[in-house]
């Protein structure tokens, strides 16, 4: 019999989609979607109790995106940043990037020598490496990210770029920089970029022109990667903000020199993406009402171009207003439970060592099979579990989280007394616990038993 866990024994898929808006690469309204995620994750802090806000990497198995979605993806799949890094990172590079404009009748808005200069500072700062590859032989999480961009001799089809392996349908595995470079390139804003072998450089435009919402891009990875079998327990899928109308209305300098024939395409495009992404999301719907969750602001986005990094202040303004709207915190709060439902994934420094992401939530729910305790009935053992609220309980009670050992459940229980220097003896014990923790998750330092234990009470020595 094979030991390998069948589809349905396996926690259900976490998967995220980063879209851009339809005229252009998404530019500073990208902001938007850190914030729709930032309330995510704050509300997973709360519910969890955690010190710190959690990463959108420990709790999504998948990220995928396009445009400015895609360099999000890249941020917090990839790198492995909160959204609060995330956030800070993007308000760096709207402000110098957007900045930057080049000479009027160039053929694009903006430098993308400074889109490079900018997008390899930030992955040295996260990697130690300027030329880290997307699919690297030691990651910083164990979340899996992908961009797209479009081939520019081929827009039918776009290309995937990923910081994992895939069987089928392989791409170059460029470098992390390159990669945000290619899903950046939105025609007229940034120049295309060449990726591939010396011989084989293909030339690269962003992918919005075909997937400016990448949901579906994403499903079928995590089908690719994990199987069709696998249950997938919720796809988020994030935009960039609610799209004008698609034309050129009051049109300026720069709009009034582009090709007319250009113009059409574009918009023909535009419109039917969105009409496949609305299709996907009334289909996906139907049919797993309780799965799919999509967040877009609707209203005030819609005339924040995307250089304007000094209408940074009003892309989020806008998007708190949504975010506080009764039905959006209704879905944001159903799908805290479904991510909170799942394992955490883990964290790695660069050295490779793995970051604590915050005790108890790293594990599975807690459940001790019983208690010792020194008191007048004479160590009386109790039945307990976590839910109990029983105060006279919680300062003389040692519970440490399940660990799997196997298919067993290893439960510890400790009794402590008087003992004096005994009391050595409770330390060495600890320290065997410790040791076997340390060799079973394979950890490079022997972990602590505060990080293992809910609460630790004693008497006398104990204490």
């Amino acid at each position: 019999m094979s030991d390998t866990p069948s589809a349905d024994s396996q926690p259900g898929l976490r998967l995220l989609a980063l879209g851009k808006a339809l005229q252009d690469g998404g530019g500073i309204r990208g902001l938007s979607e850190l914030e729709i995620l930032g309330e995510i994750m704050k509300r997973i802090q709360a519910e969890k109790g955690l010190e710190e806000t959690p990463r959108p990497c420990e709790y999504f198995d998948m990220i995928g995106g396009t445009g400015t979605g895609g360099l999000l993806a890249i941020m917090l799949g990839r790198l492995g940043m909160s959204v609060e890094e995330a956030t800070a990172a993007y308000v760096d590079f709207a402000r110098t990037v957007f900045s930057k404009r080049k000479w009027f009748f160039k053929n694009e808005t903006f430098k993308a020598s400074v889109l490079e200069r900018v997008m390899k500072k930030i992955v040295l700062g996260h990697t130690g490496d300027t030329d880290s590859r997307m699919n690297a032989d030691r990651t910083i999480t164990d979340c899996k990210a992908f961009v797209c961009a479009m081939p520019g001799a081929n827009l039918a089809v776009p290309r995937i770029f990923r910081s994992y392996d895939v069987k089928e349908n392989r791409s170059y595995n460029c470098k992390v920089w390159e990669a945000a470079c290619a899903t950046l390139a939105a025609p007229t804003f940034f120049k295309s970029i060449e990726l591939g072998e010396e011989v084989l450089k293909e030339a690269f435009v962003d992918a919005g022109l075909g997937c400016n919402n990448p949901v579906r891009l994403v499903l079928g990875e995590a089908h690719s990667v994990y199987g069709k079998e696998r249950r997938v327990a919720c796809i988020v899928s994030i935009g960039a903000g609610h799209p004008n109308v698609i034309g050129l209305h009051k049109p300026g300098a720069f709009q009034k020199i582009l090709p007319t024939g250009l113009i059409k395409v574009l918009k023909g495009i535009a419109d039917d993406c969105e009409k496949r992404s609305e299709e996907f999301e009334k289909s996906y719907r139907d049919d797993n009402a309780t799965t799919y969750f999509r967040f877009n602001v609707q209203q005030g986005l819609q005339k924040v171009s995307l250089a304007e990094w000094d209408k940074l202040g009003e892309v989020k303004t806008h998007t708190l207003k949504y975010t506080g709207e009764t039905q959006v915190g209704k879905n944001i709060n159903q799908l805290r439970e479904i991510l909170t439902a799942g394992p955490v994934l883990e964290r790695r420094t660069m050295e490779g060592e793995v970051i604590d992401t915050g005790g108890l939530s790293a594990f599975p729910p807690l459940e001790a099979e019983g208690r010792q305790q020194p008191d007048r009935d004479h160590r009386k053992r109790c039945r307990l579990r976590t839910q109990n609220t029983d105060c006279a309980f919680l300062h003389l009670v040692w519970l440490v989280p399940g660990i799997t050992m196997g298919a067993r459940r290893l439960n510890v229980q400790v009794l402590q007394d008087g003992g004096g220097i005994r009391g050595l003896s409770e330390l060495l014990i600890l320290g065997e616990i410790m040791e076997r923790i340390k060799a079973d998750k394979g950890l490079p330092k022997t972990p602590r038993p505060c990080e293992y234990f809910d609460i630790i009470g004693g008497t006398s020595t104990g204490g």
